[in-house]
């Protein structure tokens, strides 16, 4: 192929193209629901460890849903996608599928996870919702970055949603809940 021929290639068509190959090569083998179950746990763990003010909300919530790997990709359209457990605090275990759509420059994490802590029953029907849930559509989540967790106040957390970022890899920011999409699975 010559120079010029790549110049009348459109550049949603690359990016396009570059997006799929990024976000459909975890997909060729879905993970199972034991193996979901078991890093949804050790994030977790991990997370407990290493902020115990975190560790106290968990104790406080009925349920967190935990993203151990979201995989990001994209340049000027970008998309993510990961499954995750829903780690009851009666031991019963849910599963969801998160997946988003962005436009514009994508400077982000190309991994990371995240976890939602619902701290009532009534916050988990969401997870429920017709078509899948937006938490950034949903009044009184709460993002919390790095900071924030270290310094929350658990006394107050008698009821609302949370969210914590985990695994970021270098200081590039751009990590939120907007255009995300949680819809329930059922993995084998």
């Amino acid at each position: 192929m010559s120079a010029p021929f790549l110049l009348r290639i459109p550049i949603s068509v690359i990016v396009t193209f570059a997006l799929a190959l990024c976000l459909g090569a975890s997909s060729v083998e879905a993970a199972t629901a034991g193996e979901i179950t078991a890093s949804s746990r050790s994030a977790l763990r991990q997370i407990y460890l290493t902020n115990p003010n975190v560790r106290e909300l968990g104790r406080h919530a009925q349920a967190v849903l935990v993203y151990p790997t979201i995989v990001k990709g994209g340049l000027f359209e970008g998309g993510e996608k990961g499954d995750g457990a829903v780690l009851d605090r009666h031991g019963a275990v849910t599963y969801c599928h998160t997946s988003a759509h962005s436009y514009g420059p994508q400077a982000t994490e190309p991994a990371f996870g995240y976890a939602i802590f619902f701290v009532n029953r009534k916050d988990l029907a969401h997870l429920d919702a017709p078509g899948g849930w937006e938490p950034a559509k949903t009044p009184g989540v709460v993002v919390l970055d790095k900071a924030a967790a270290h310094s929350l106040d658990t006394a107050p957390a008698k009821r609302g949603i949370y969210a914590m970022f985990f695994n970021q890899r270098s200081l590039i920011g751009g990590l939120g809940l907007q255009g995300a999409k949680i819809t329930r699975i059922h993995p084998r």
